[in-house]
């Protein structure tokens, strides 16, 4: 109990600081990884909303999202909150960054009582490689705050205030937290929509904390959980995601002696991919996606897998990667190994086989120090 009482006071130095940039502010822009999940989304159209409420609509927020949503949390989005509750802008390009990021853009003759200037808030995202063309932008002009929940985050040093604390399972249970602490009300289907952020992240509860179902209990006075499983879409697989699934299996690559680990490469749908790898029984699984400048390995562990395989995967992965690699950014059981070259895709079996041949190593070197 000690320790839930001591993330509520940093809660507090939370809010503080937050509402405080809200005050300097004619412009926010919050800003979330690529393909935006579920969470994504549902704990940065909360905080844009809280910066609206705190500011009396006197400073402006908009969510800004590198190449757009995951299929689900588009379906989510448009059901629960869409442009109106929650303007988002696409990004594509760094024209597109640069325009909007410039302070001669925001008009604030006609705001009384507010600061004049831009502010940046990035959440849910443990990377640059994760911001597409936002990233480089960031580094020049900083972040203002960034709220996270994986254990490690590599934009910190960019940022003026950071709460990152992977005590919490989902940056949803930190955003109603936050909104509890601030006692600003916002429209009823903002706290529905964080609500399925912590469930998507959570996988319904497998992976939880005291900390998680305080949040939940905070959010259910305002929207039932019934209603907001309502709004859980349950369509189909996208077309693109669909593809992406179909590429990963033509390419796949295994490891099945003391477990199953699957490898392969795709351009995107990183996330899909993988969940279907565990779904099918795999005990981890990863996957490289070549960039423009960069190749990034997303890895996921399932739950209940042997912490021996998540310590030899780390191996494996540090040794087939080299020092050329950032990581792991993340879990240790889910996140991301970024390569600062890009491997064009005729290397990427190779790729994907030297990981595998390090990881067999590795788990033999394991079996022999324990027998």
């Amino acid at each position: 109990m000690r320790e839930v009482e001591r993330k509520k006071i940093e809660i507090k130095g939370l809010s503080e600081k937050f509402e405080s940039i809200v005050k300097q502010s004619a412009q926010v822009y919050i800003i979330v990884h690529r393909h935006a999940d579920v969470d994504a989304i549902a704990s940065s159209c909360h905080l844009c909303n809280l910066v609206t409420s705190l500011s009396g609509a006197t400073t402006r927020c908009s969510v800004l999202v590198p190449e757009g949503f995951s299929s689900t949390a588009l379906s989510i989005y448009d059901i629960v909150v869409g442009k109106v509750l929650c303007p988002t802008v696409i990004v594509r390009n760094r024209d597109n960054v640069e325009h909007l990021l410039n302070q001669d853009n925001v008009q604030t003759e006609s705001l009384q009582g507010v600061g004049k200037r831009v502010s940046l808030l990035v959440v849910d995202t443990a990377s640059l490689s994760h911001l597409s063309h936002l990233g480089e932008v960031l580094v020049s002009k900083g972040i203002d705050m960034l709220i996270d929940h994986h254990a490690r985050n590599s934009l910190i040093k960019y940022s003026k205030h950071y709460f990152v604390d992977d005590s919490f399972y989902s940056s949803s249970e930190i955003v109603a937290l936050l909104s509890k602490e601030l006692g600003v009300e916002v429209k009823e289907r903002l706290y529905c929509m964080l609500q399925l952020g912590i469930i998507a992240d959570t996988s319904r509860f497998s992976r939880a904390g005291p900390l998680t179902f305080e949040a939940m209990a905070y959010l259910s006075s305002y929207c039932d959980y019934d209603a907001a499983m309502d709004m859980m879409p349950r369509s189909r697989r996208s077309r693109p995601e669909t593809i992406a699934l179909f590429k990963a299996l033509q390419r796949l690559q295994l490891h099945t002696n003391q477990f199953i680990v699957a490898g392969t490469f795709v351009g995107s749908e990183e996330s899909a991919v993988l969940s279907v790898f565990l779904q099918l029984g795999a005990d981890a699984g990863f996957v490289a996606n070549p960039g423009k400048n960069y190749t990034r390995i997303t890895y996921r562990v399932r739950d209940g897998a042997p912490e021996e395989l998540v310590v030899v995967l780390h191996k494996a992965m540090a040794r087939a990667l080299g020092q050329s690699a950032e990581g792991p950014l993340g879990h240790n059981r889910a996140g991301v190994y970024l390569i600062k070259r890009r491997f064009a895709k005729r290397d990427m079996p190779s790729l994907i086989k030297r990981i595998l041949g390090s990881l067999e190593k590795y788990l033999a070197e394991h079996e022999e120090s324990v027998g």
